[in-house]
């Protein structure tokens, strides 16, 4: 259901940035002292574009889901028809 798609996208997003954090950089530093500057007052921005990938890449997985579906009707070996 729709609430539940929205509480997995916040836990995934959350587990996400926390990784980015903690990732080095470079110079072996932590990544959030360098991301978090960039990012001061720009998070609306960042939250609309994301979603504007979301619903483009929807499309293409819709896409790419239906031609998985296709070959795999088509193939013996998977258990479809040949």
């Amino acid at each position: 259901d729709a609430a539940g798609l929205e509480e997995l996208a916040a836990v995934a997003g959350r587990s996400l940035a926390r990784a980015h954090g903690r990732a080095p950089t470079v110079e072996g530093a932590p990544a959030a002292a360098a991301i978090a500057p960039r990012l001061r007052g720009q998070a609306d921005a960042l939250a609309a574009a994301w979603q504007r990938d979301a619903v483009d890449d929807a499309a293409r997985l819709g896409a790419d889901h239906a031609a998985f579906v296709d070959a795999l009707a088509g193939d013996p070996l998977l258990g479809g028809a040949p």
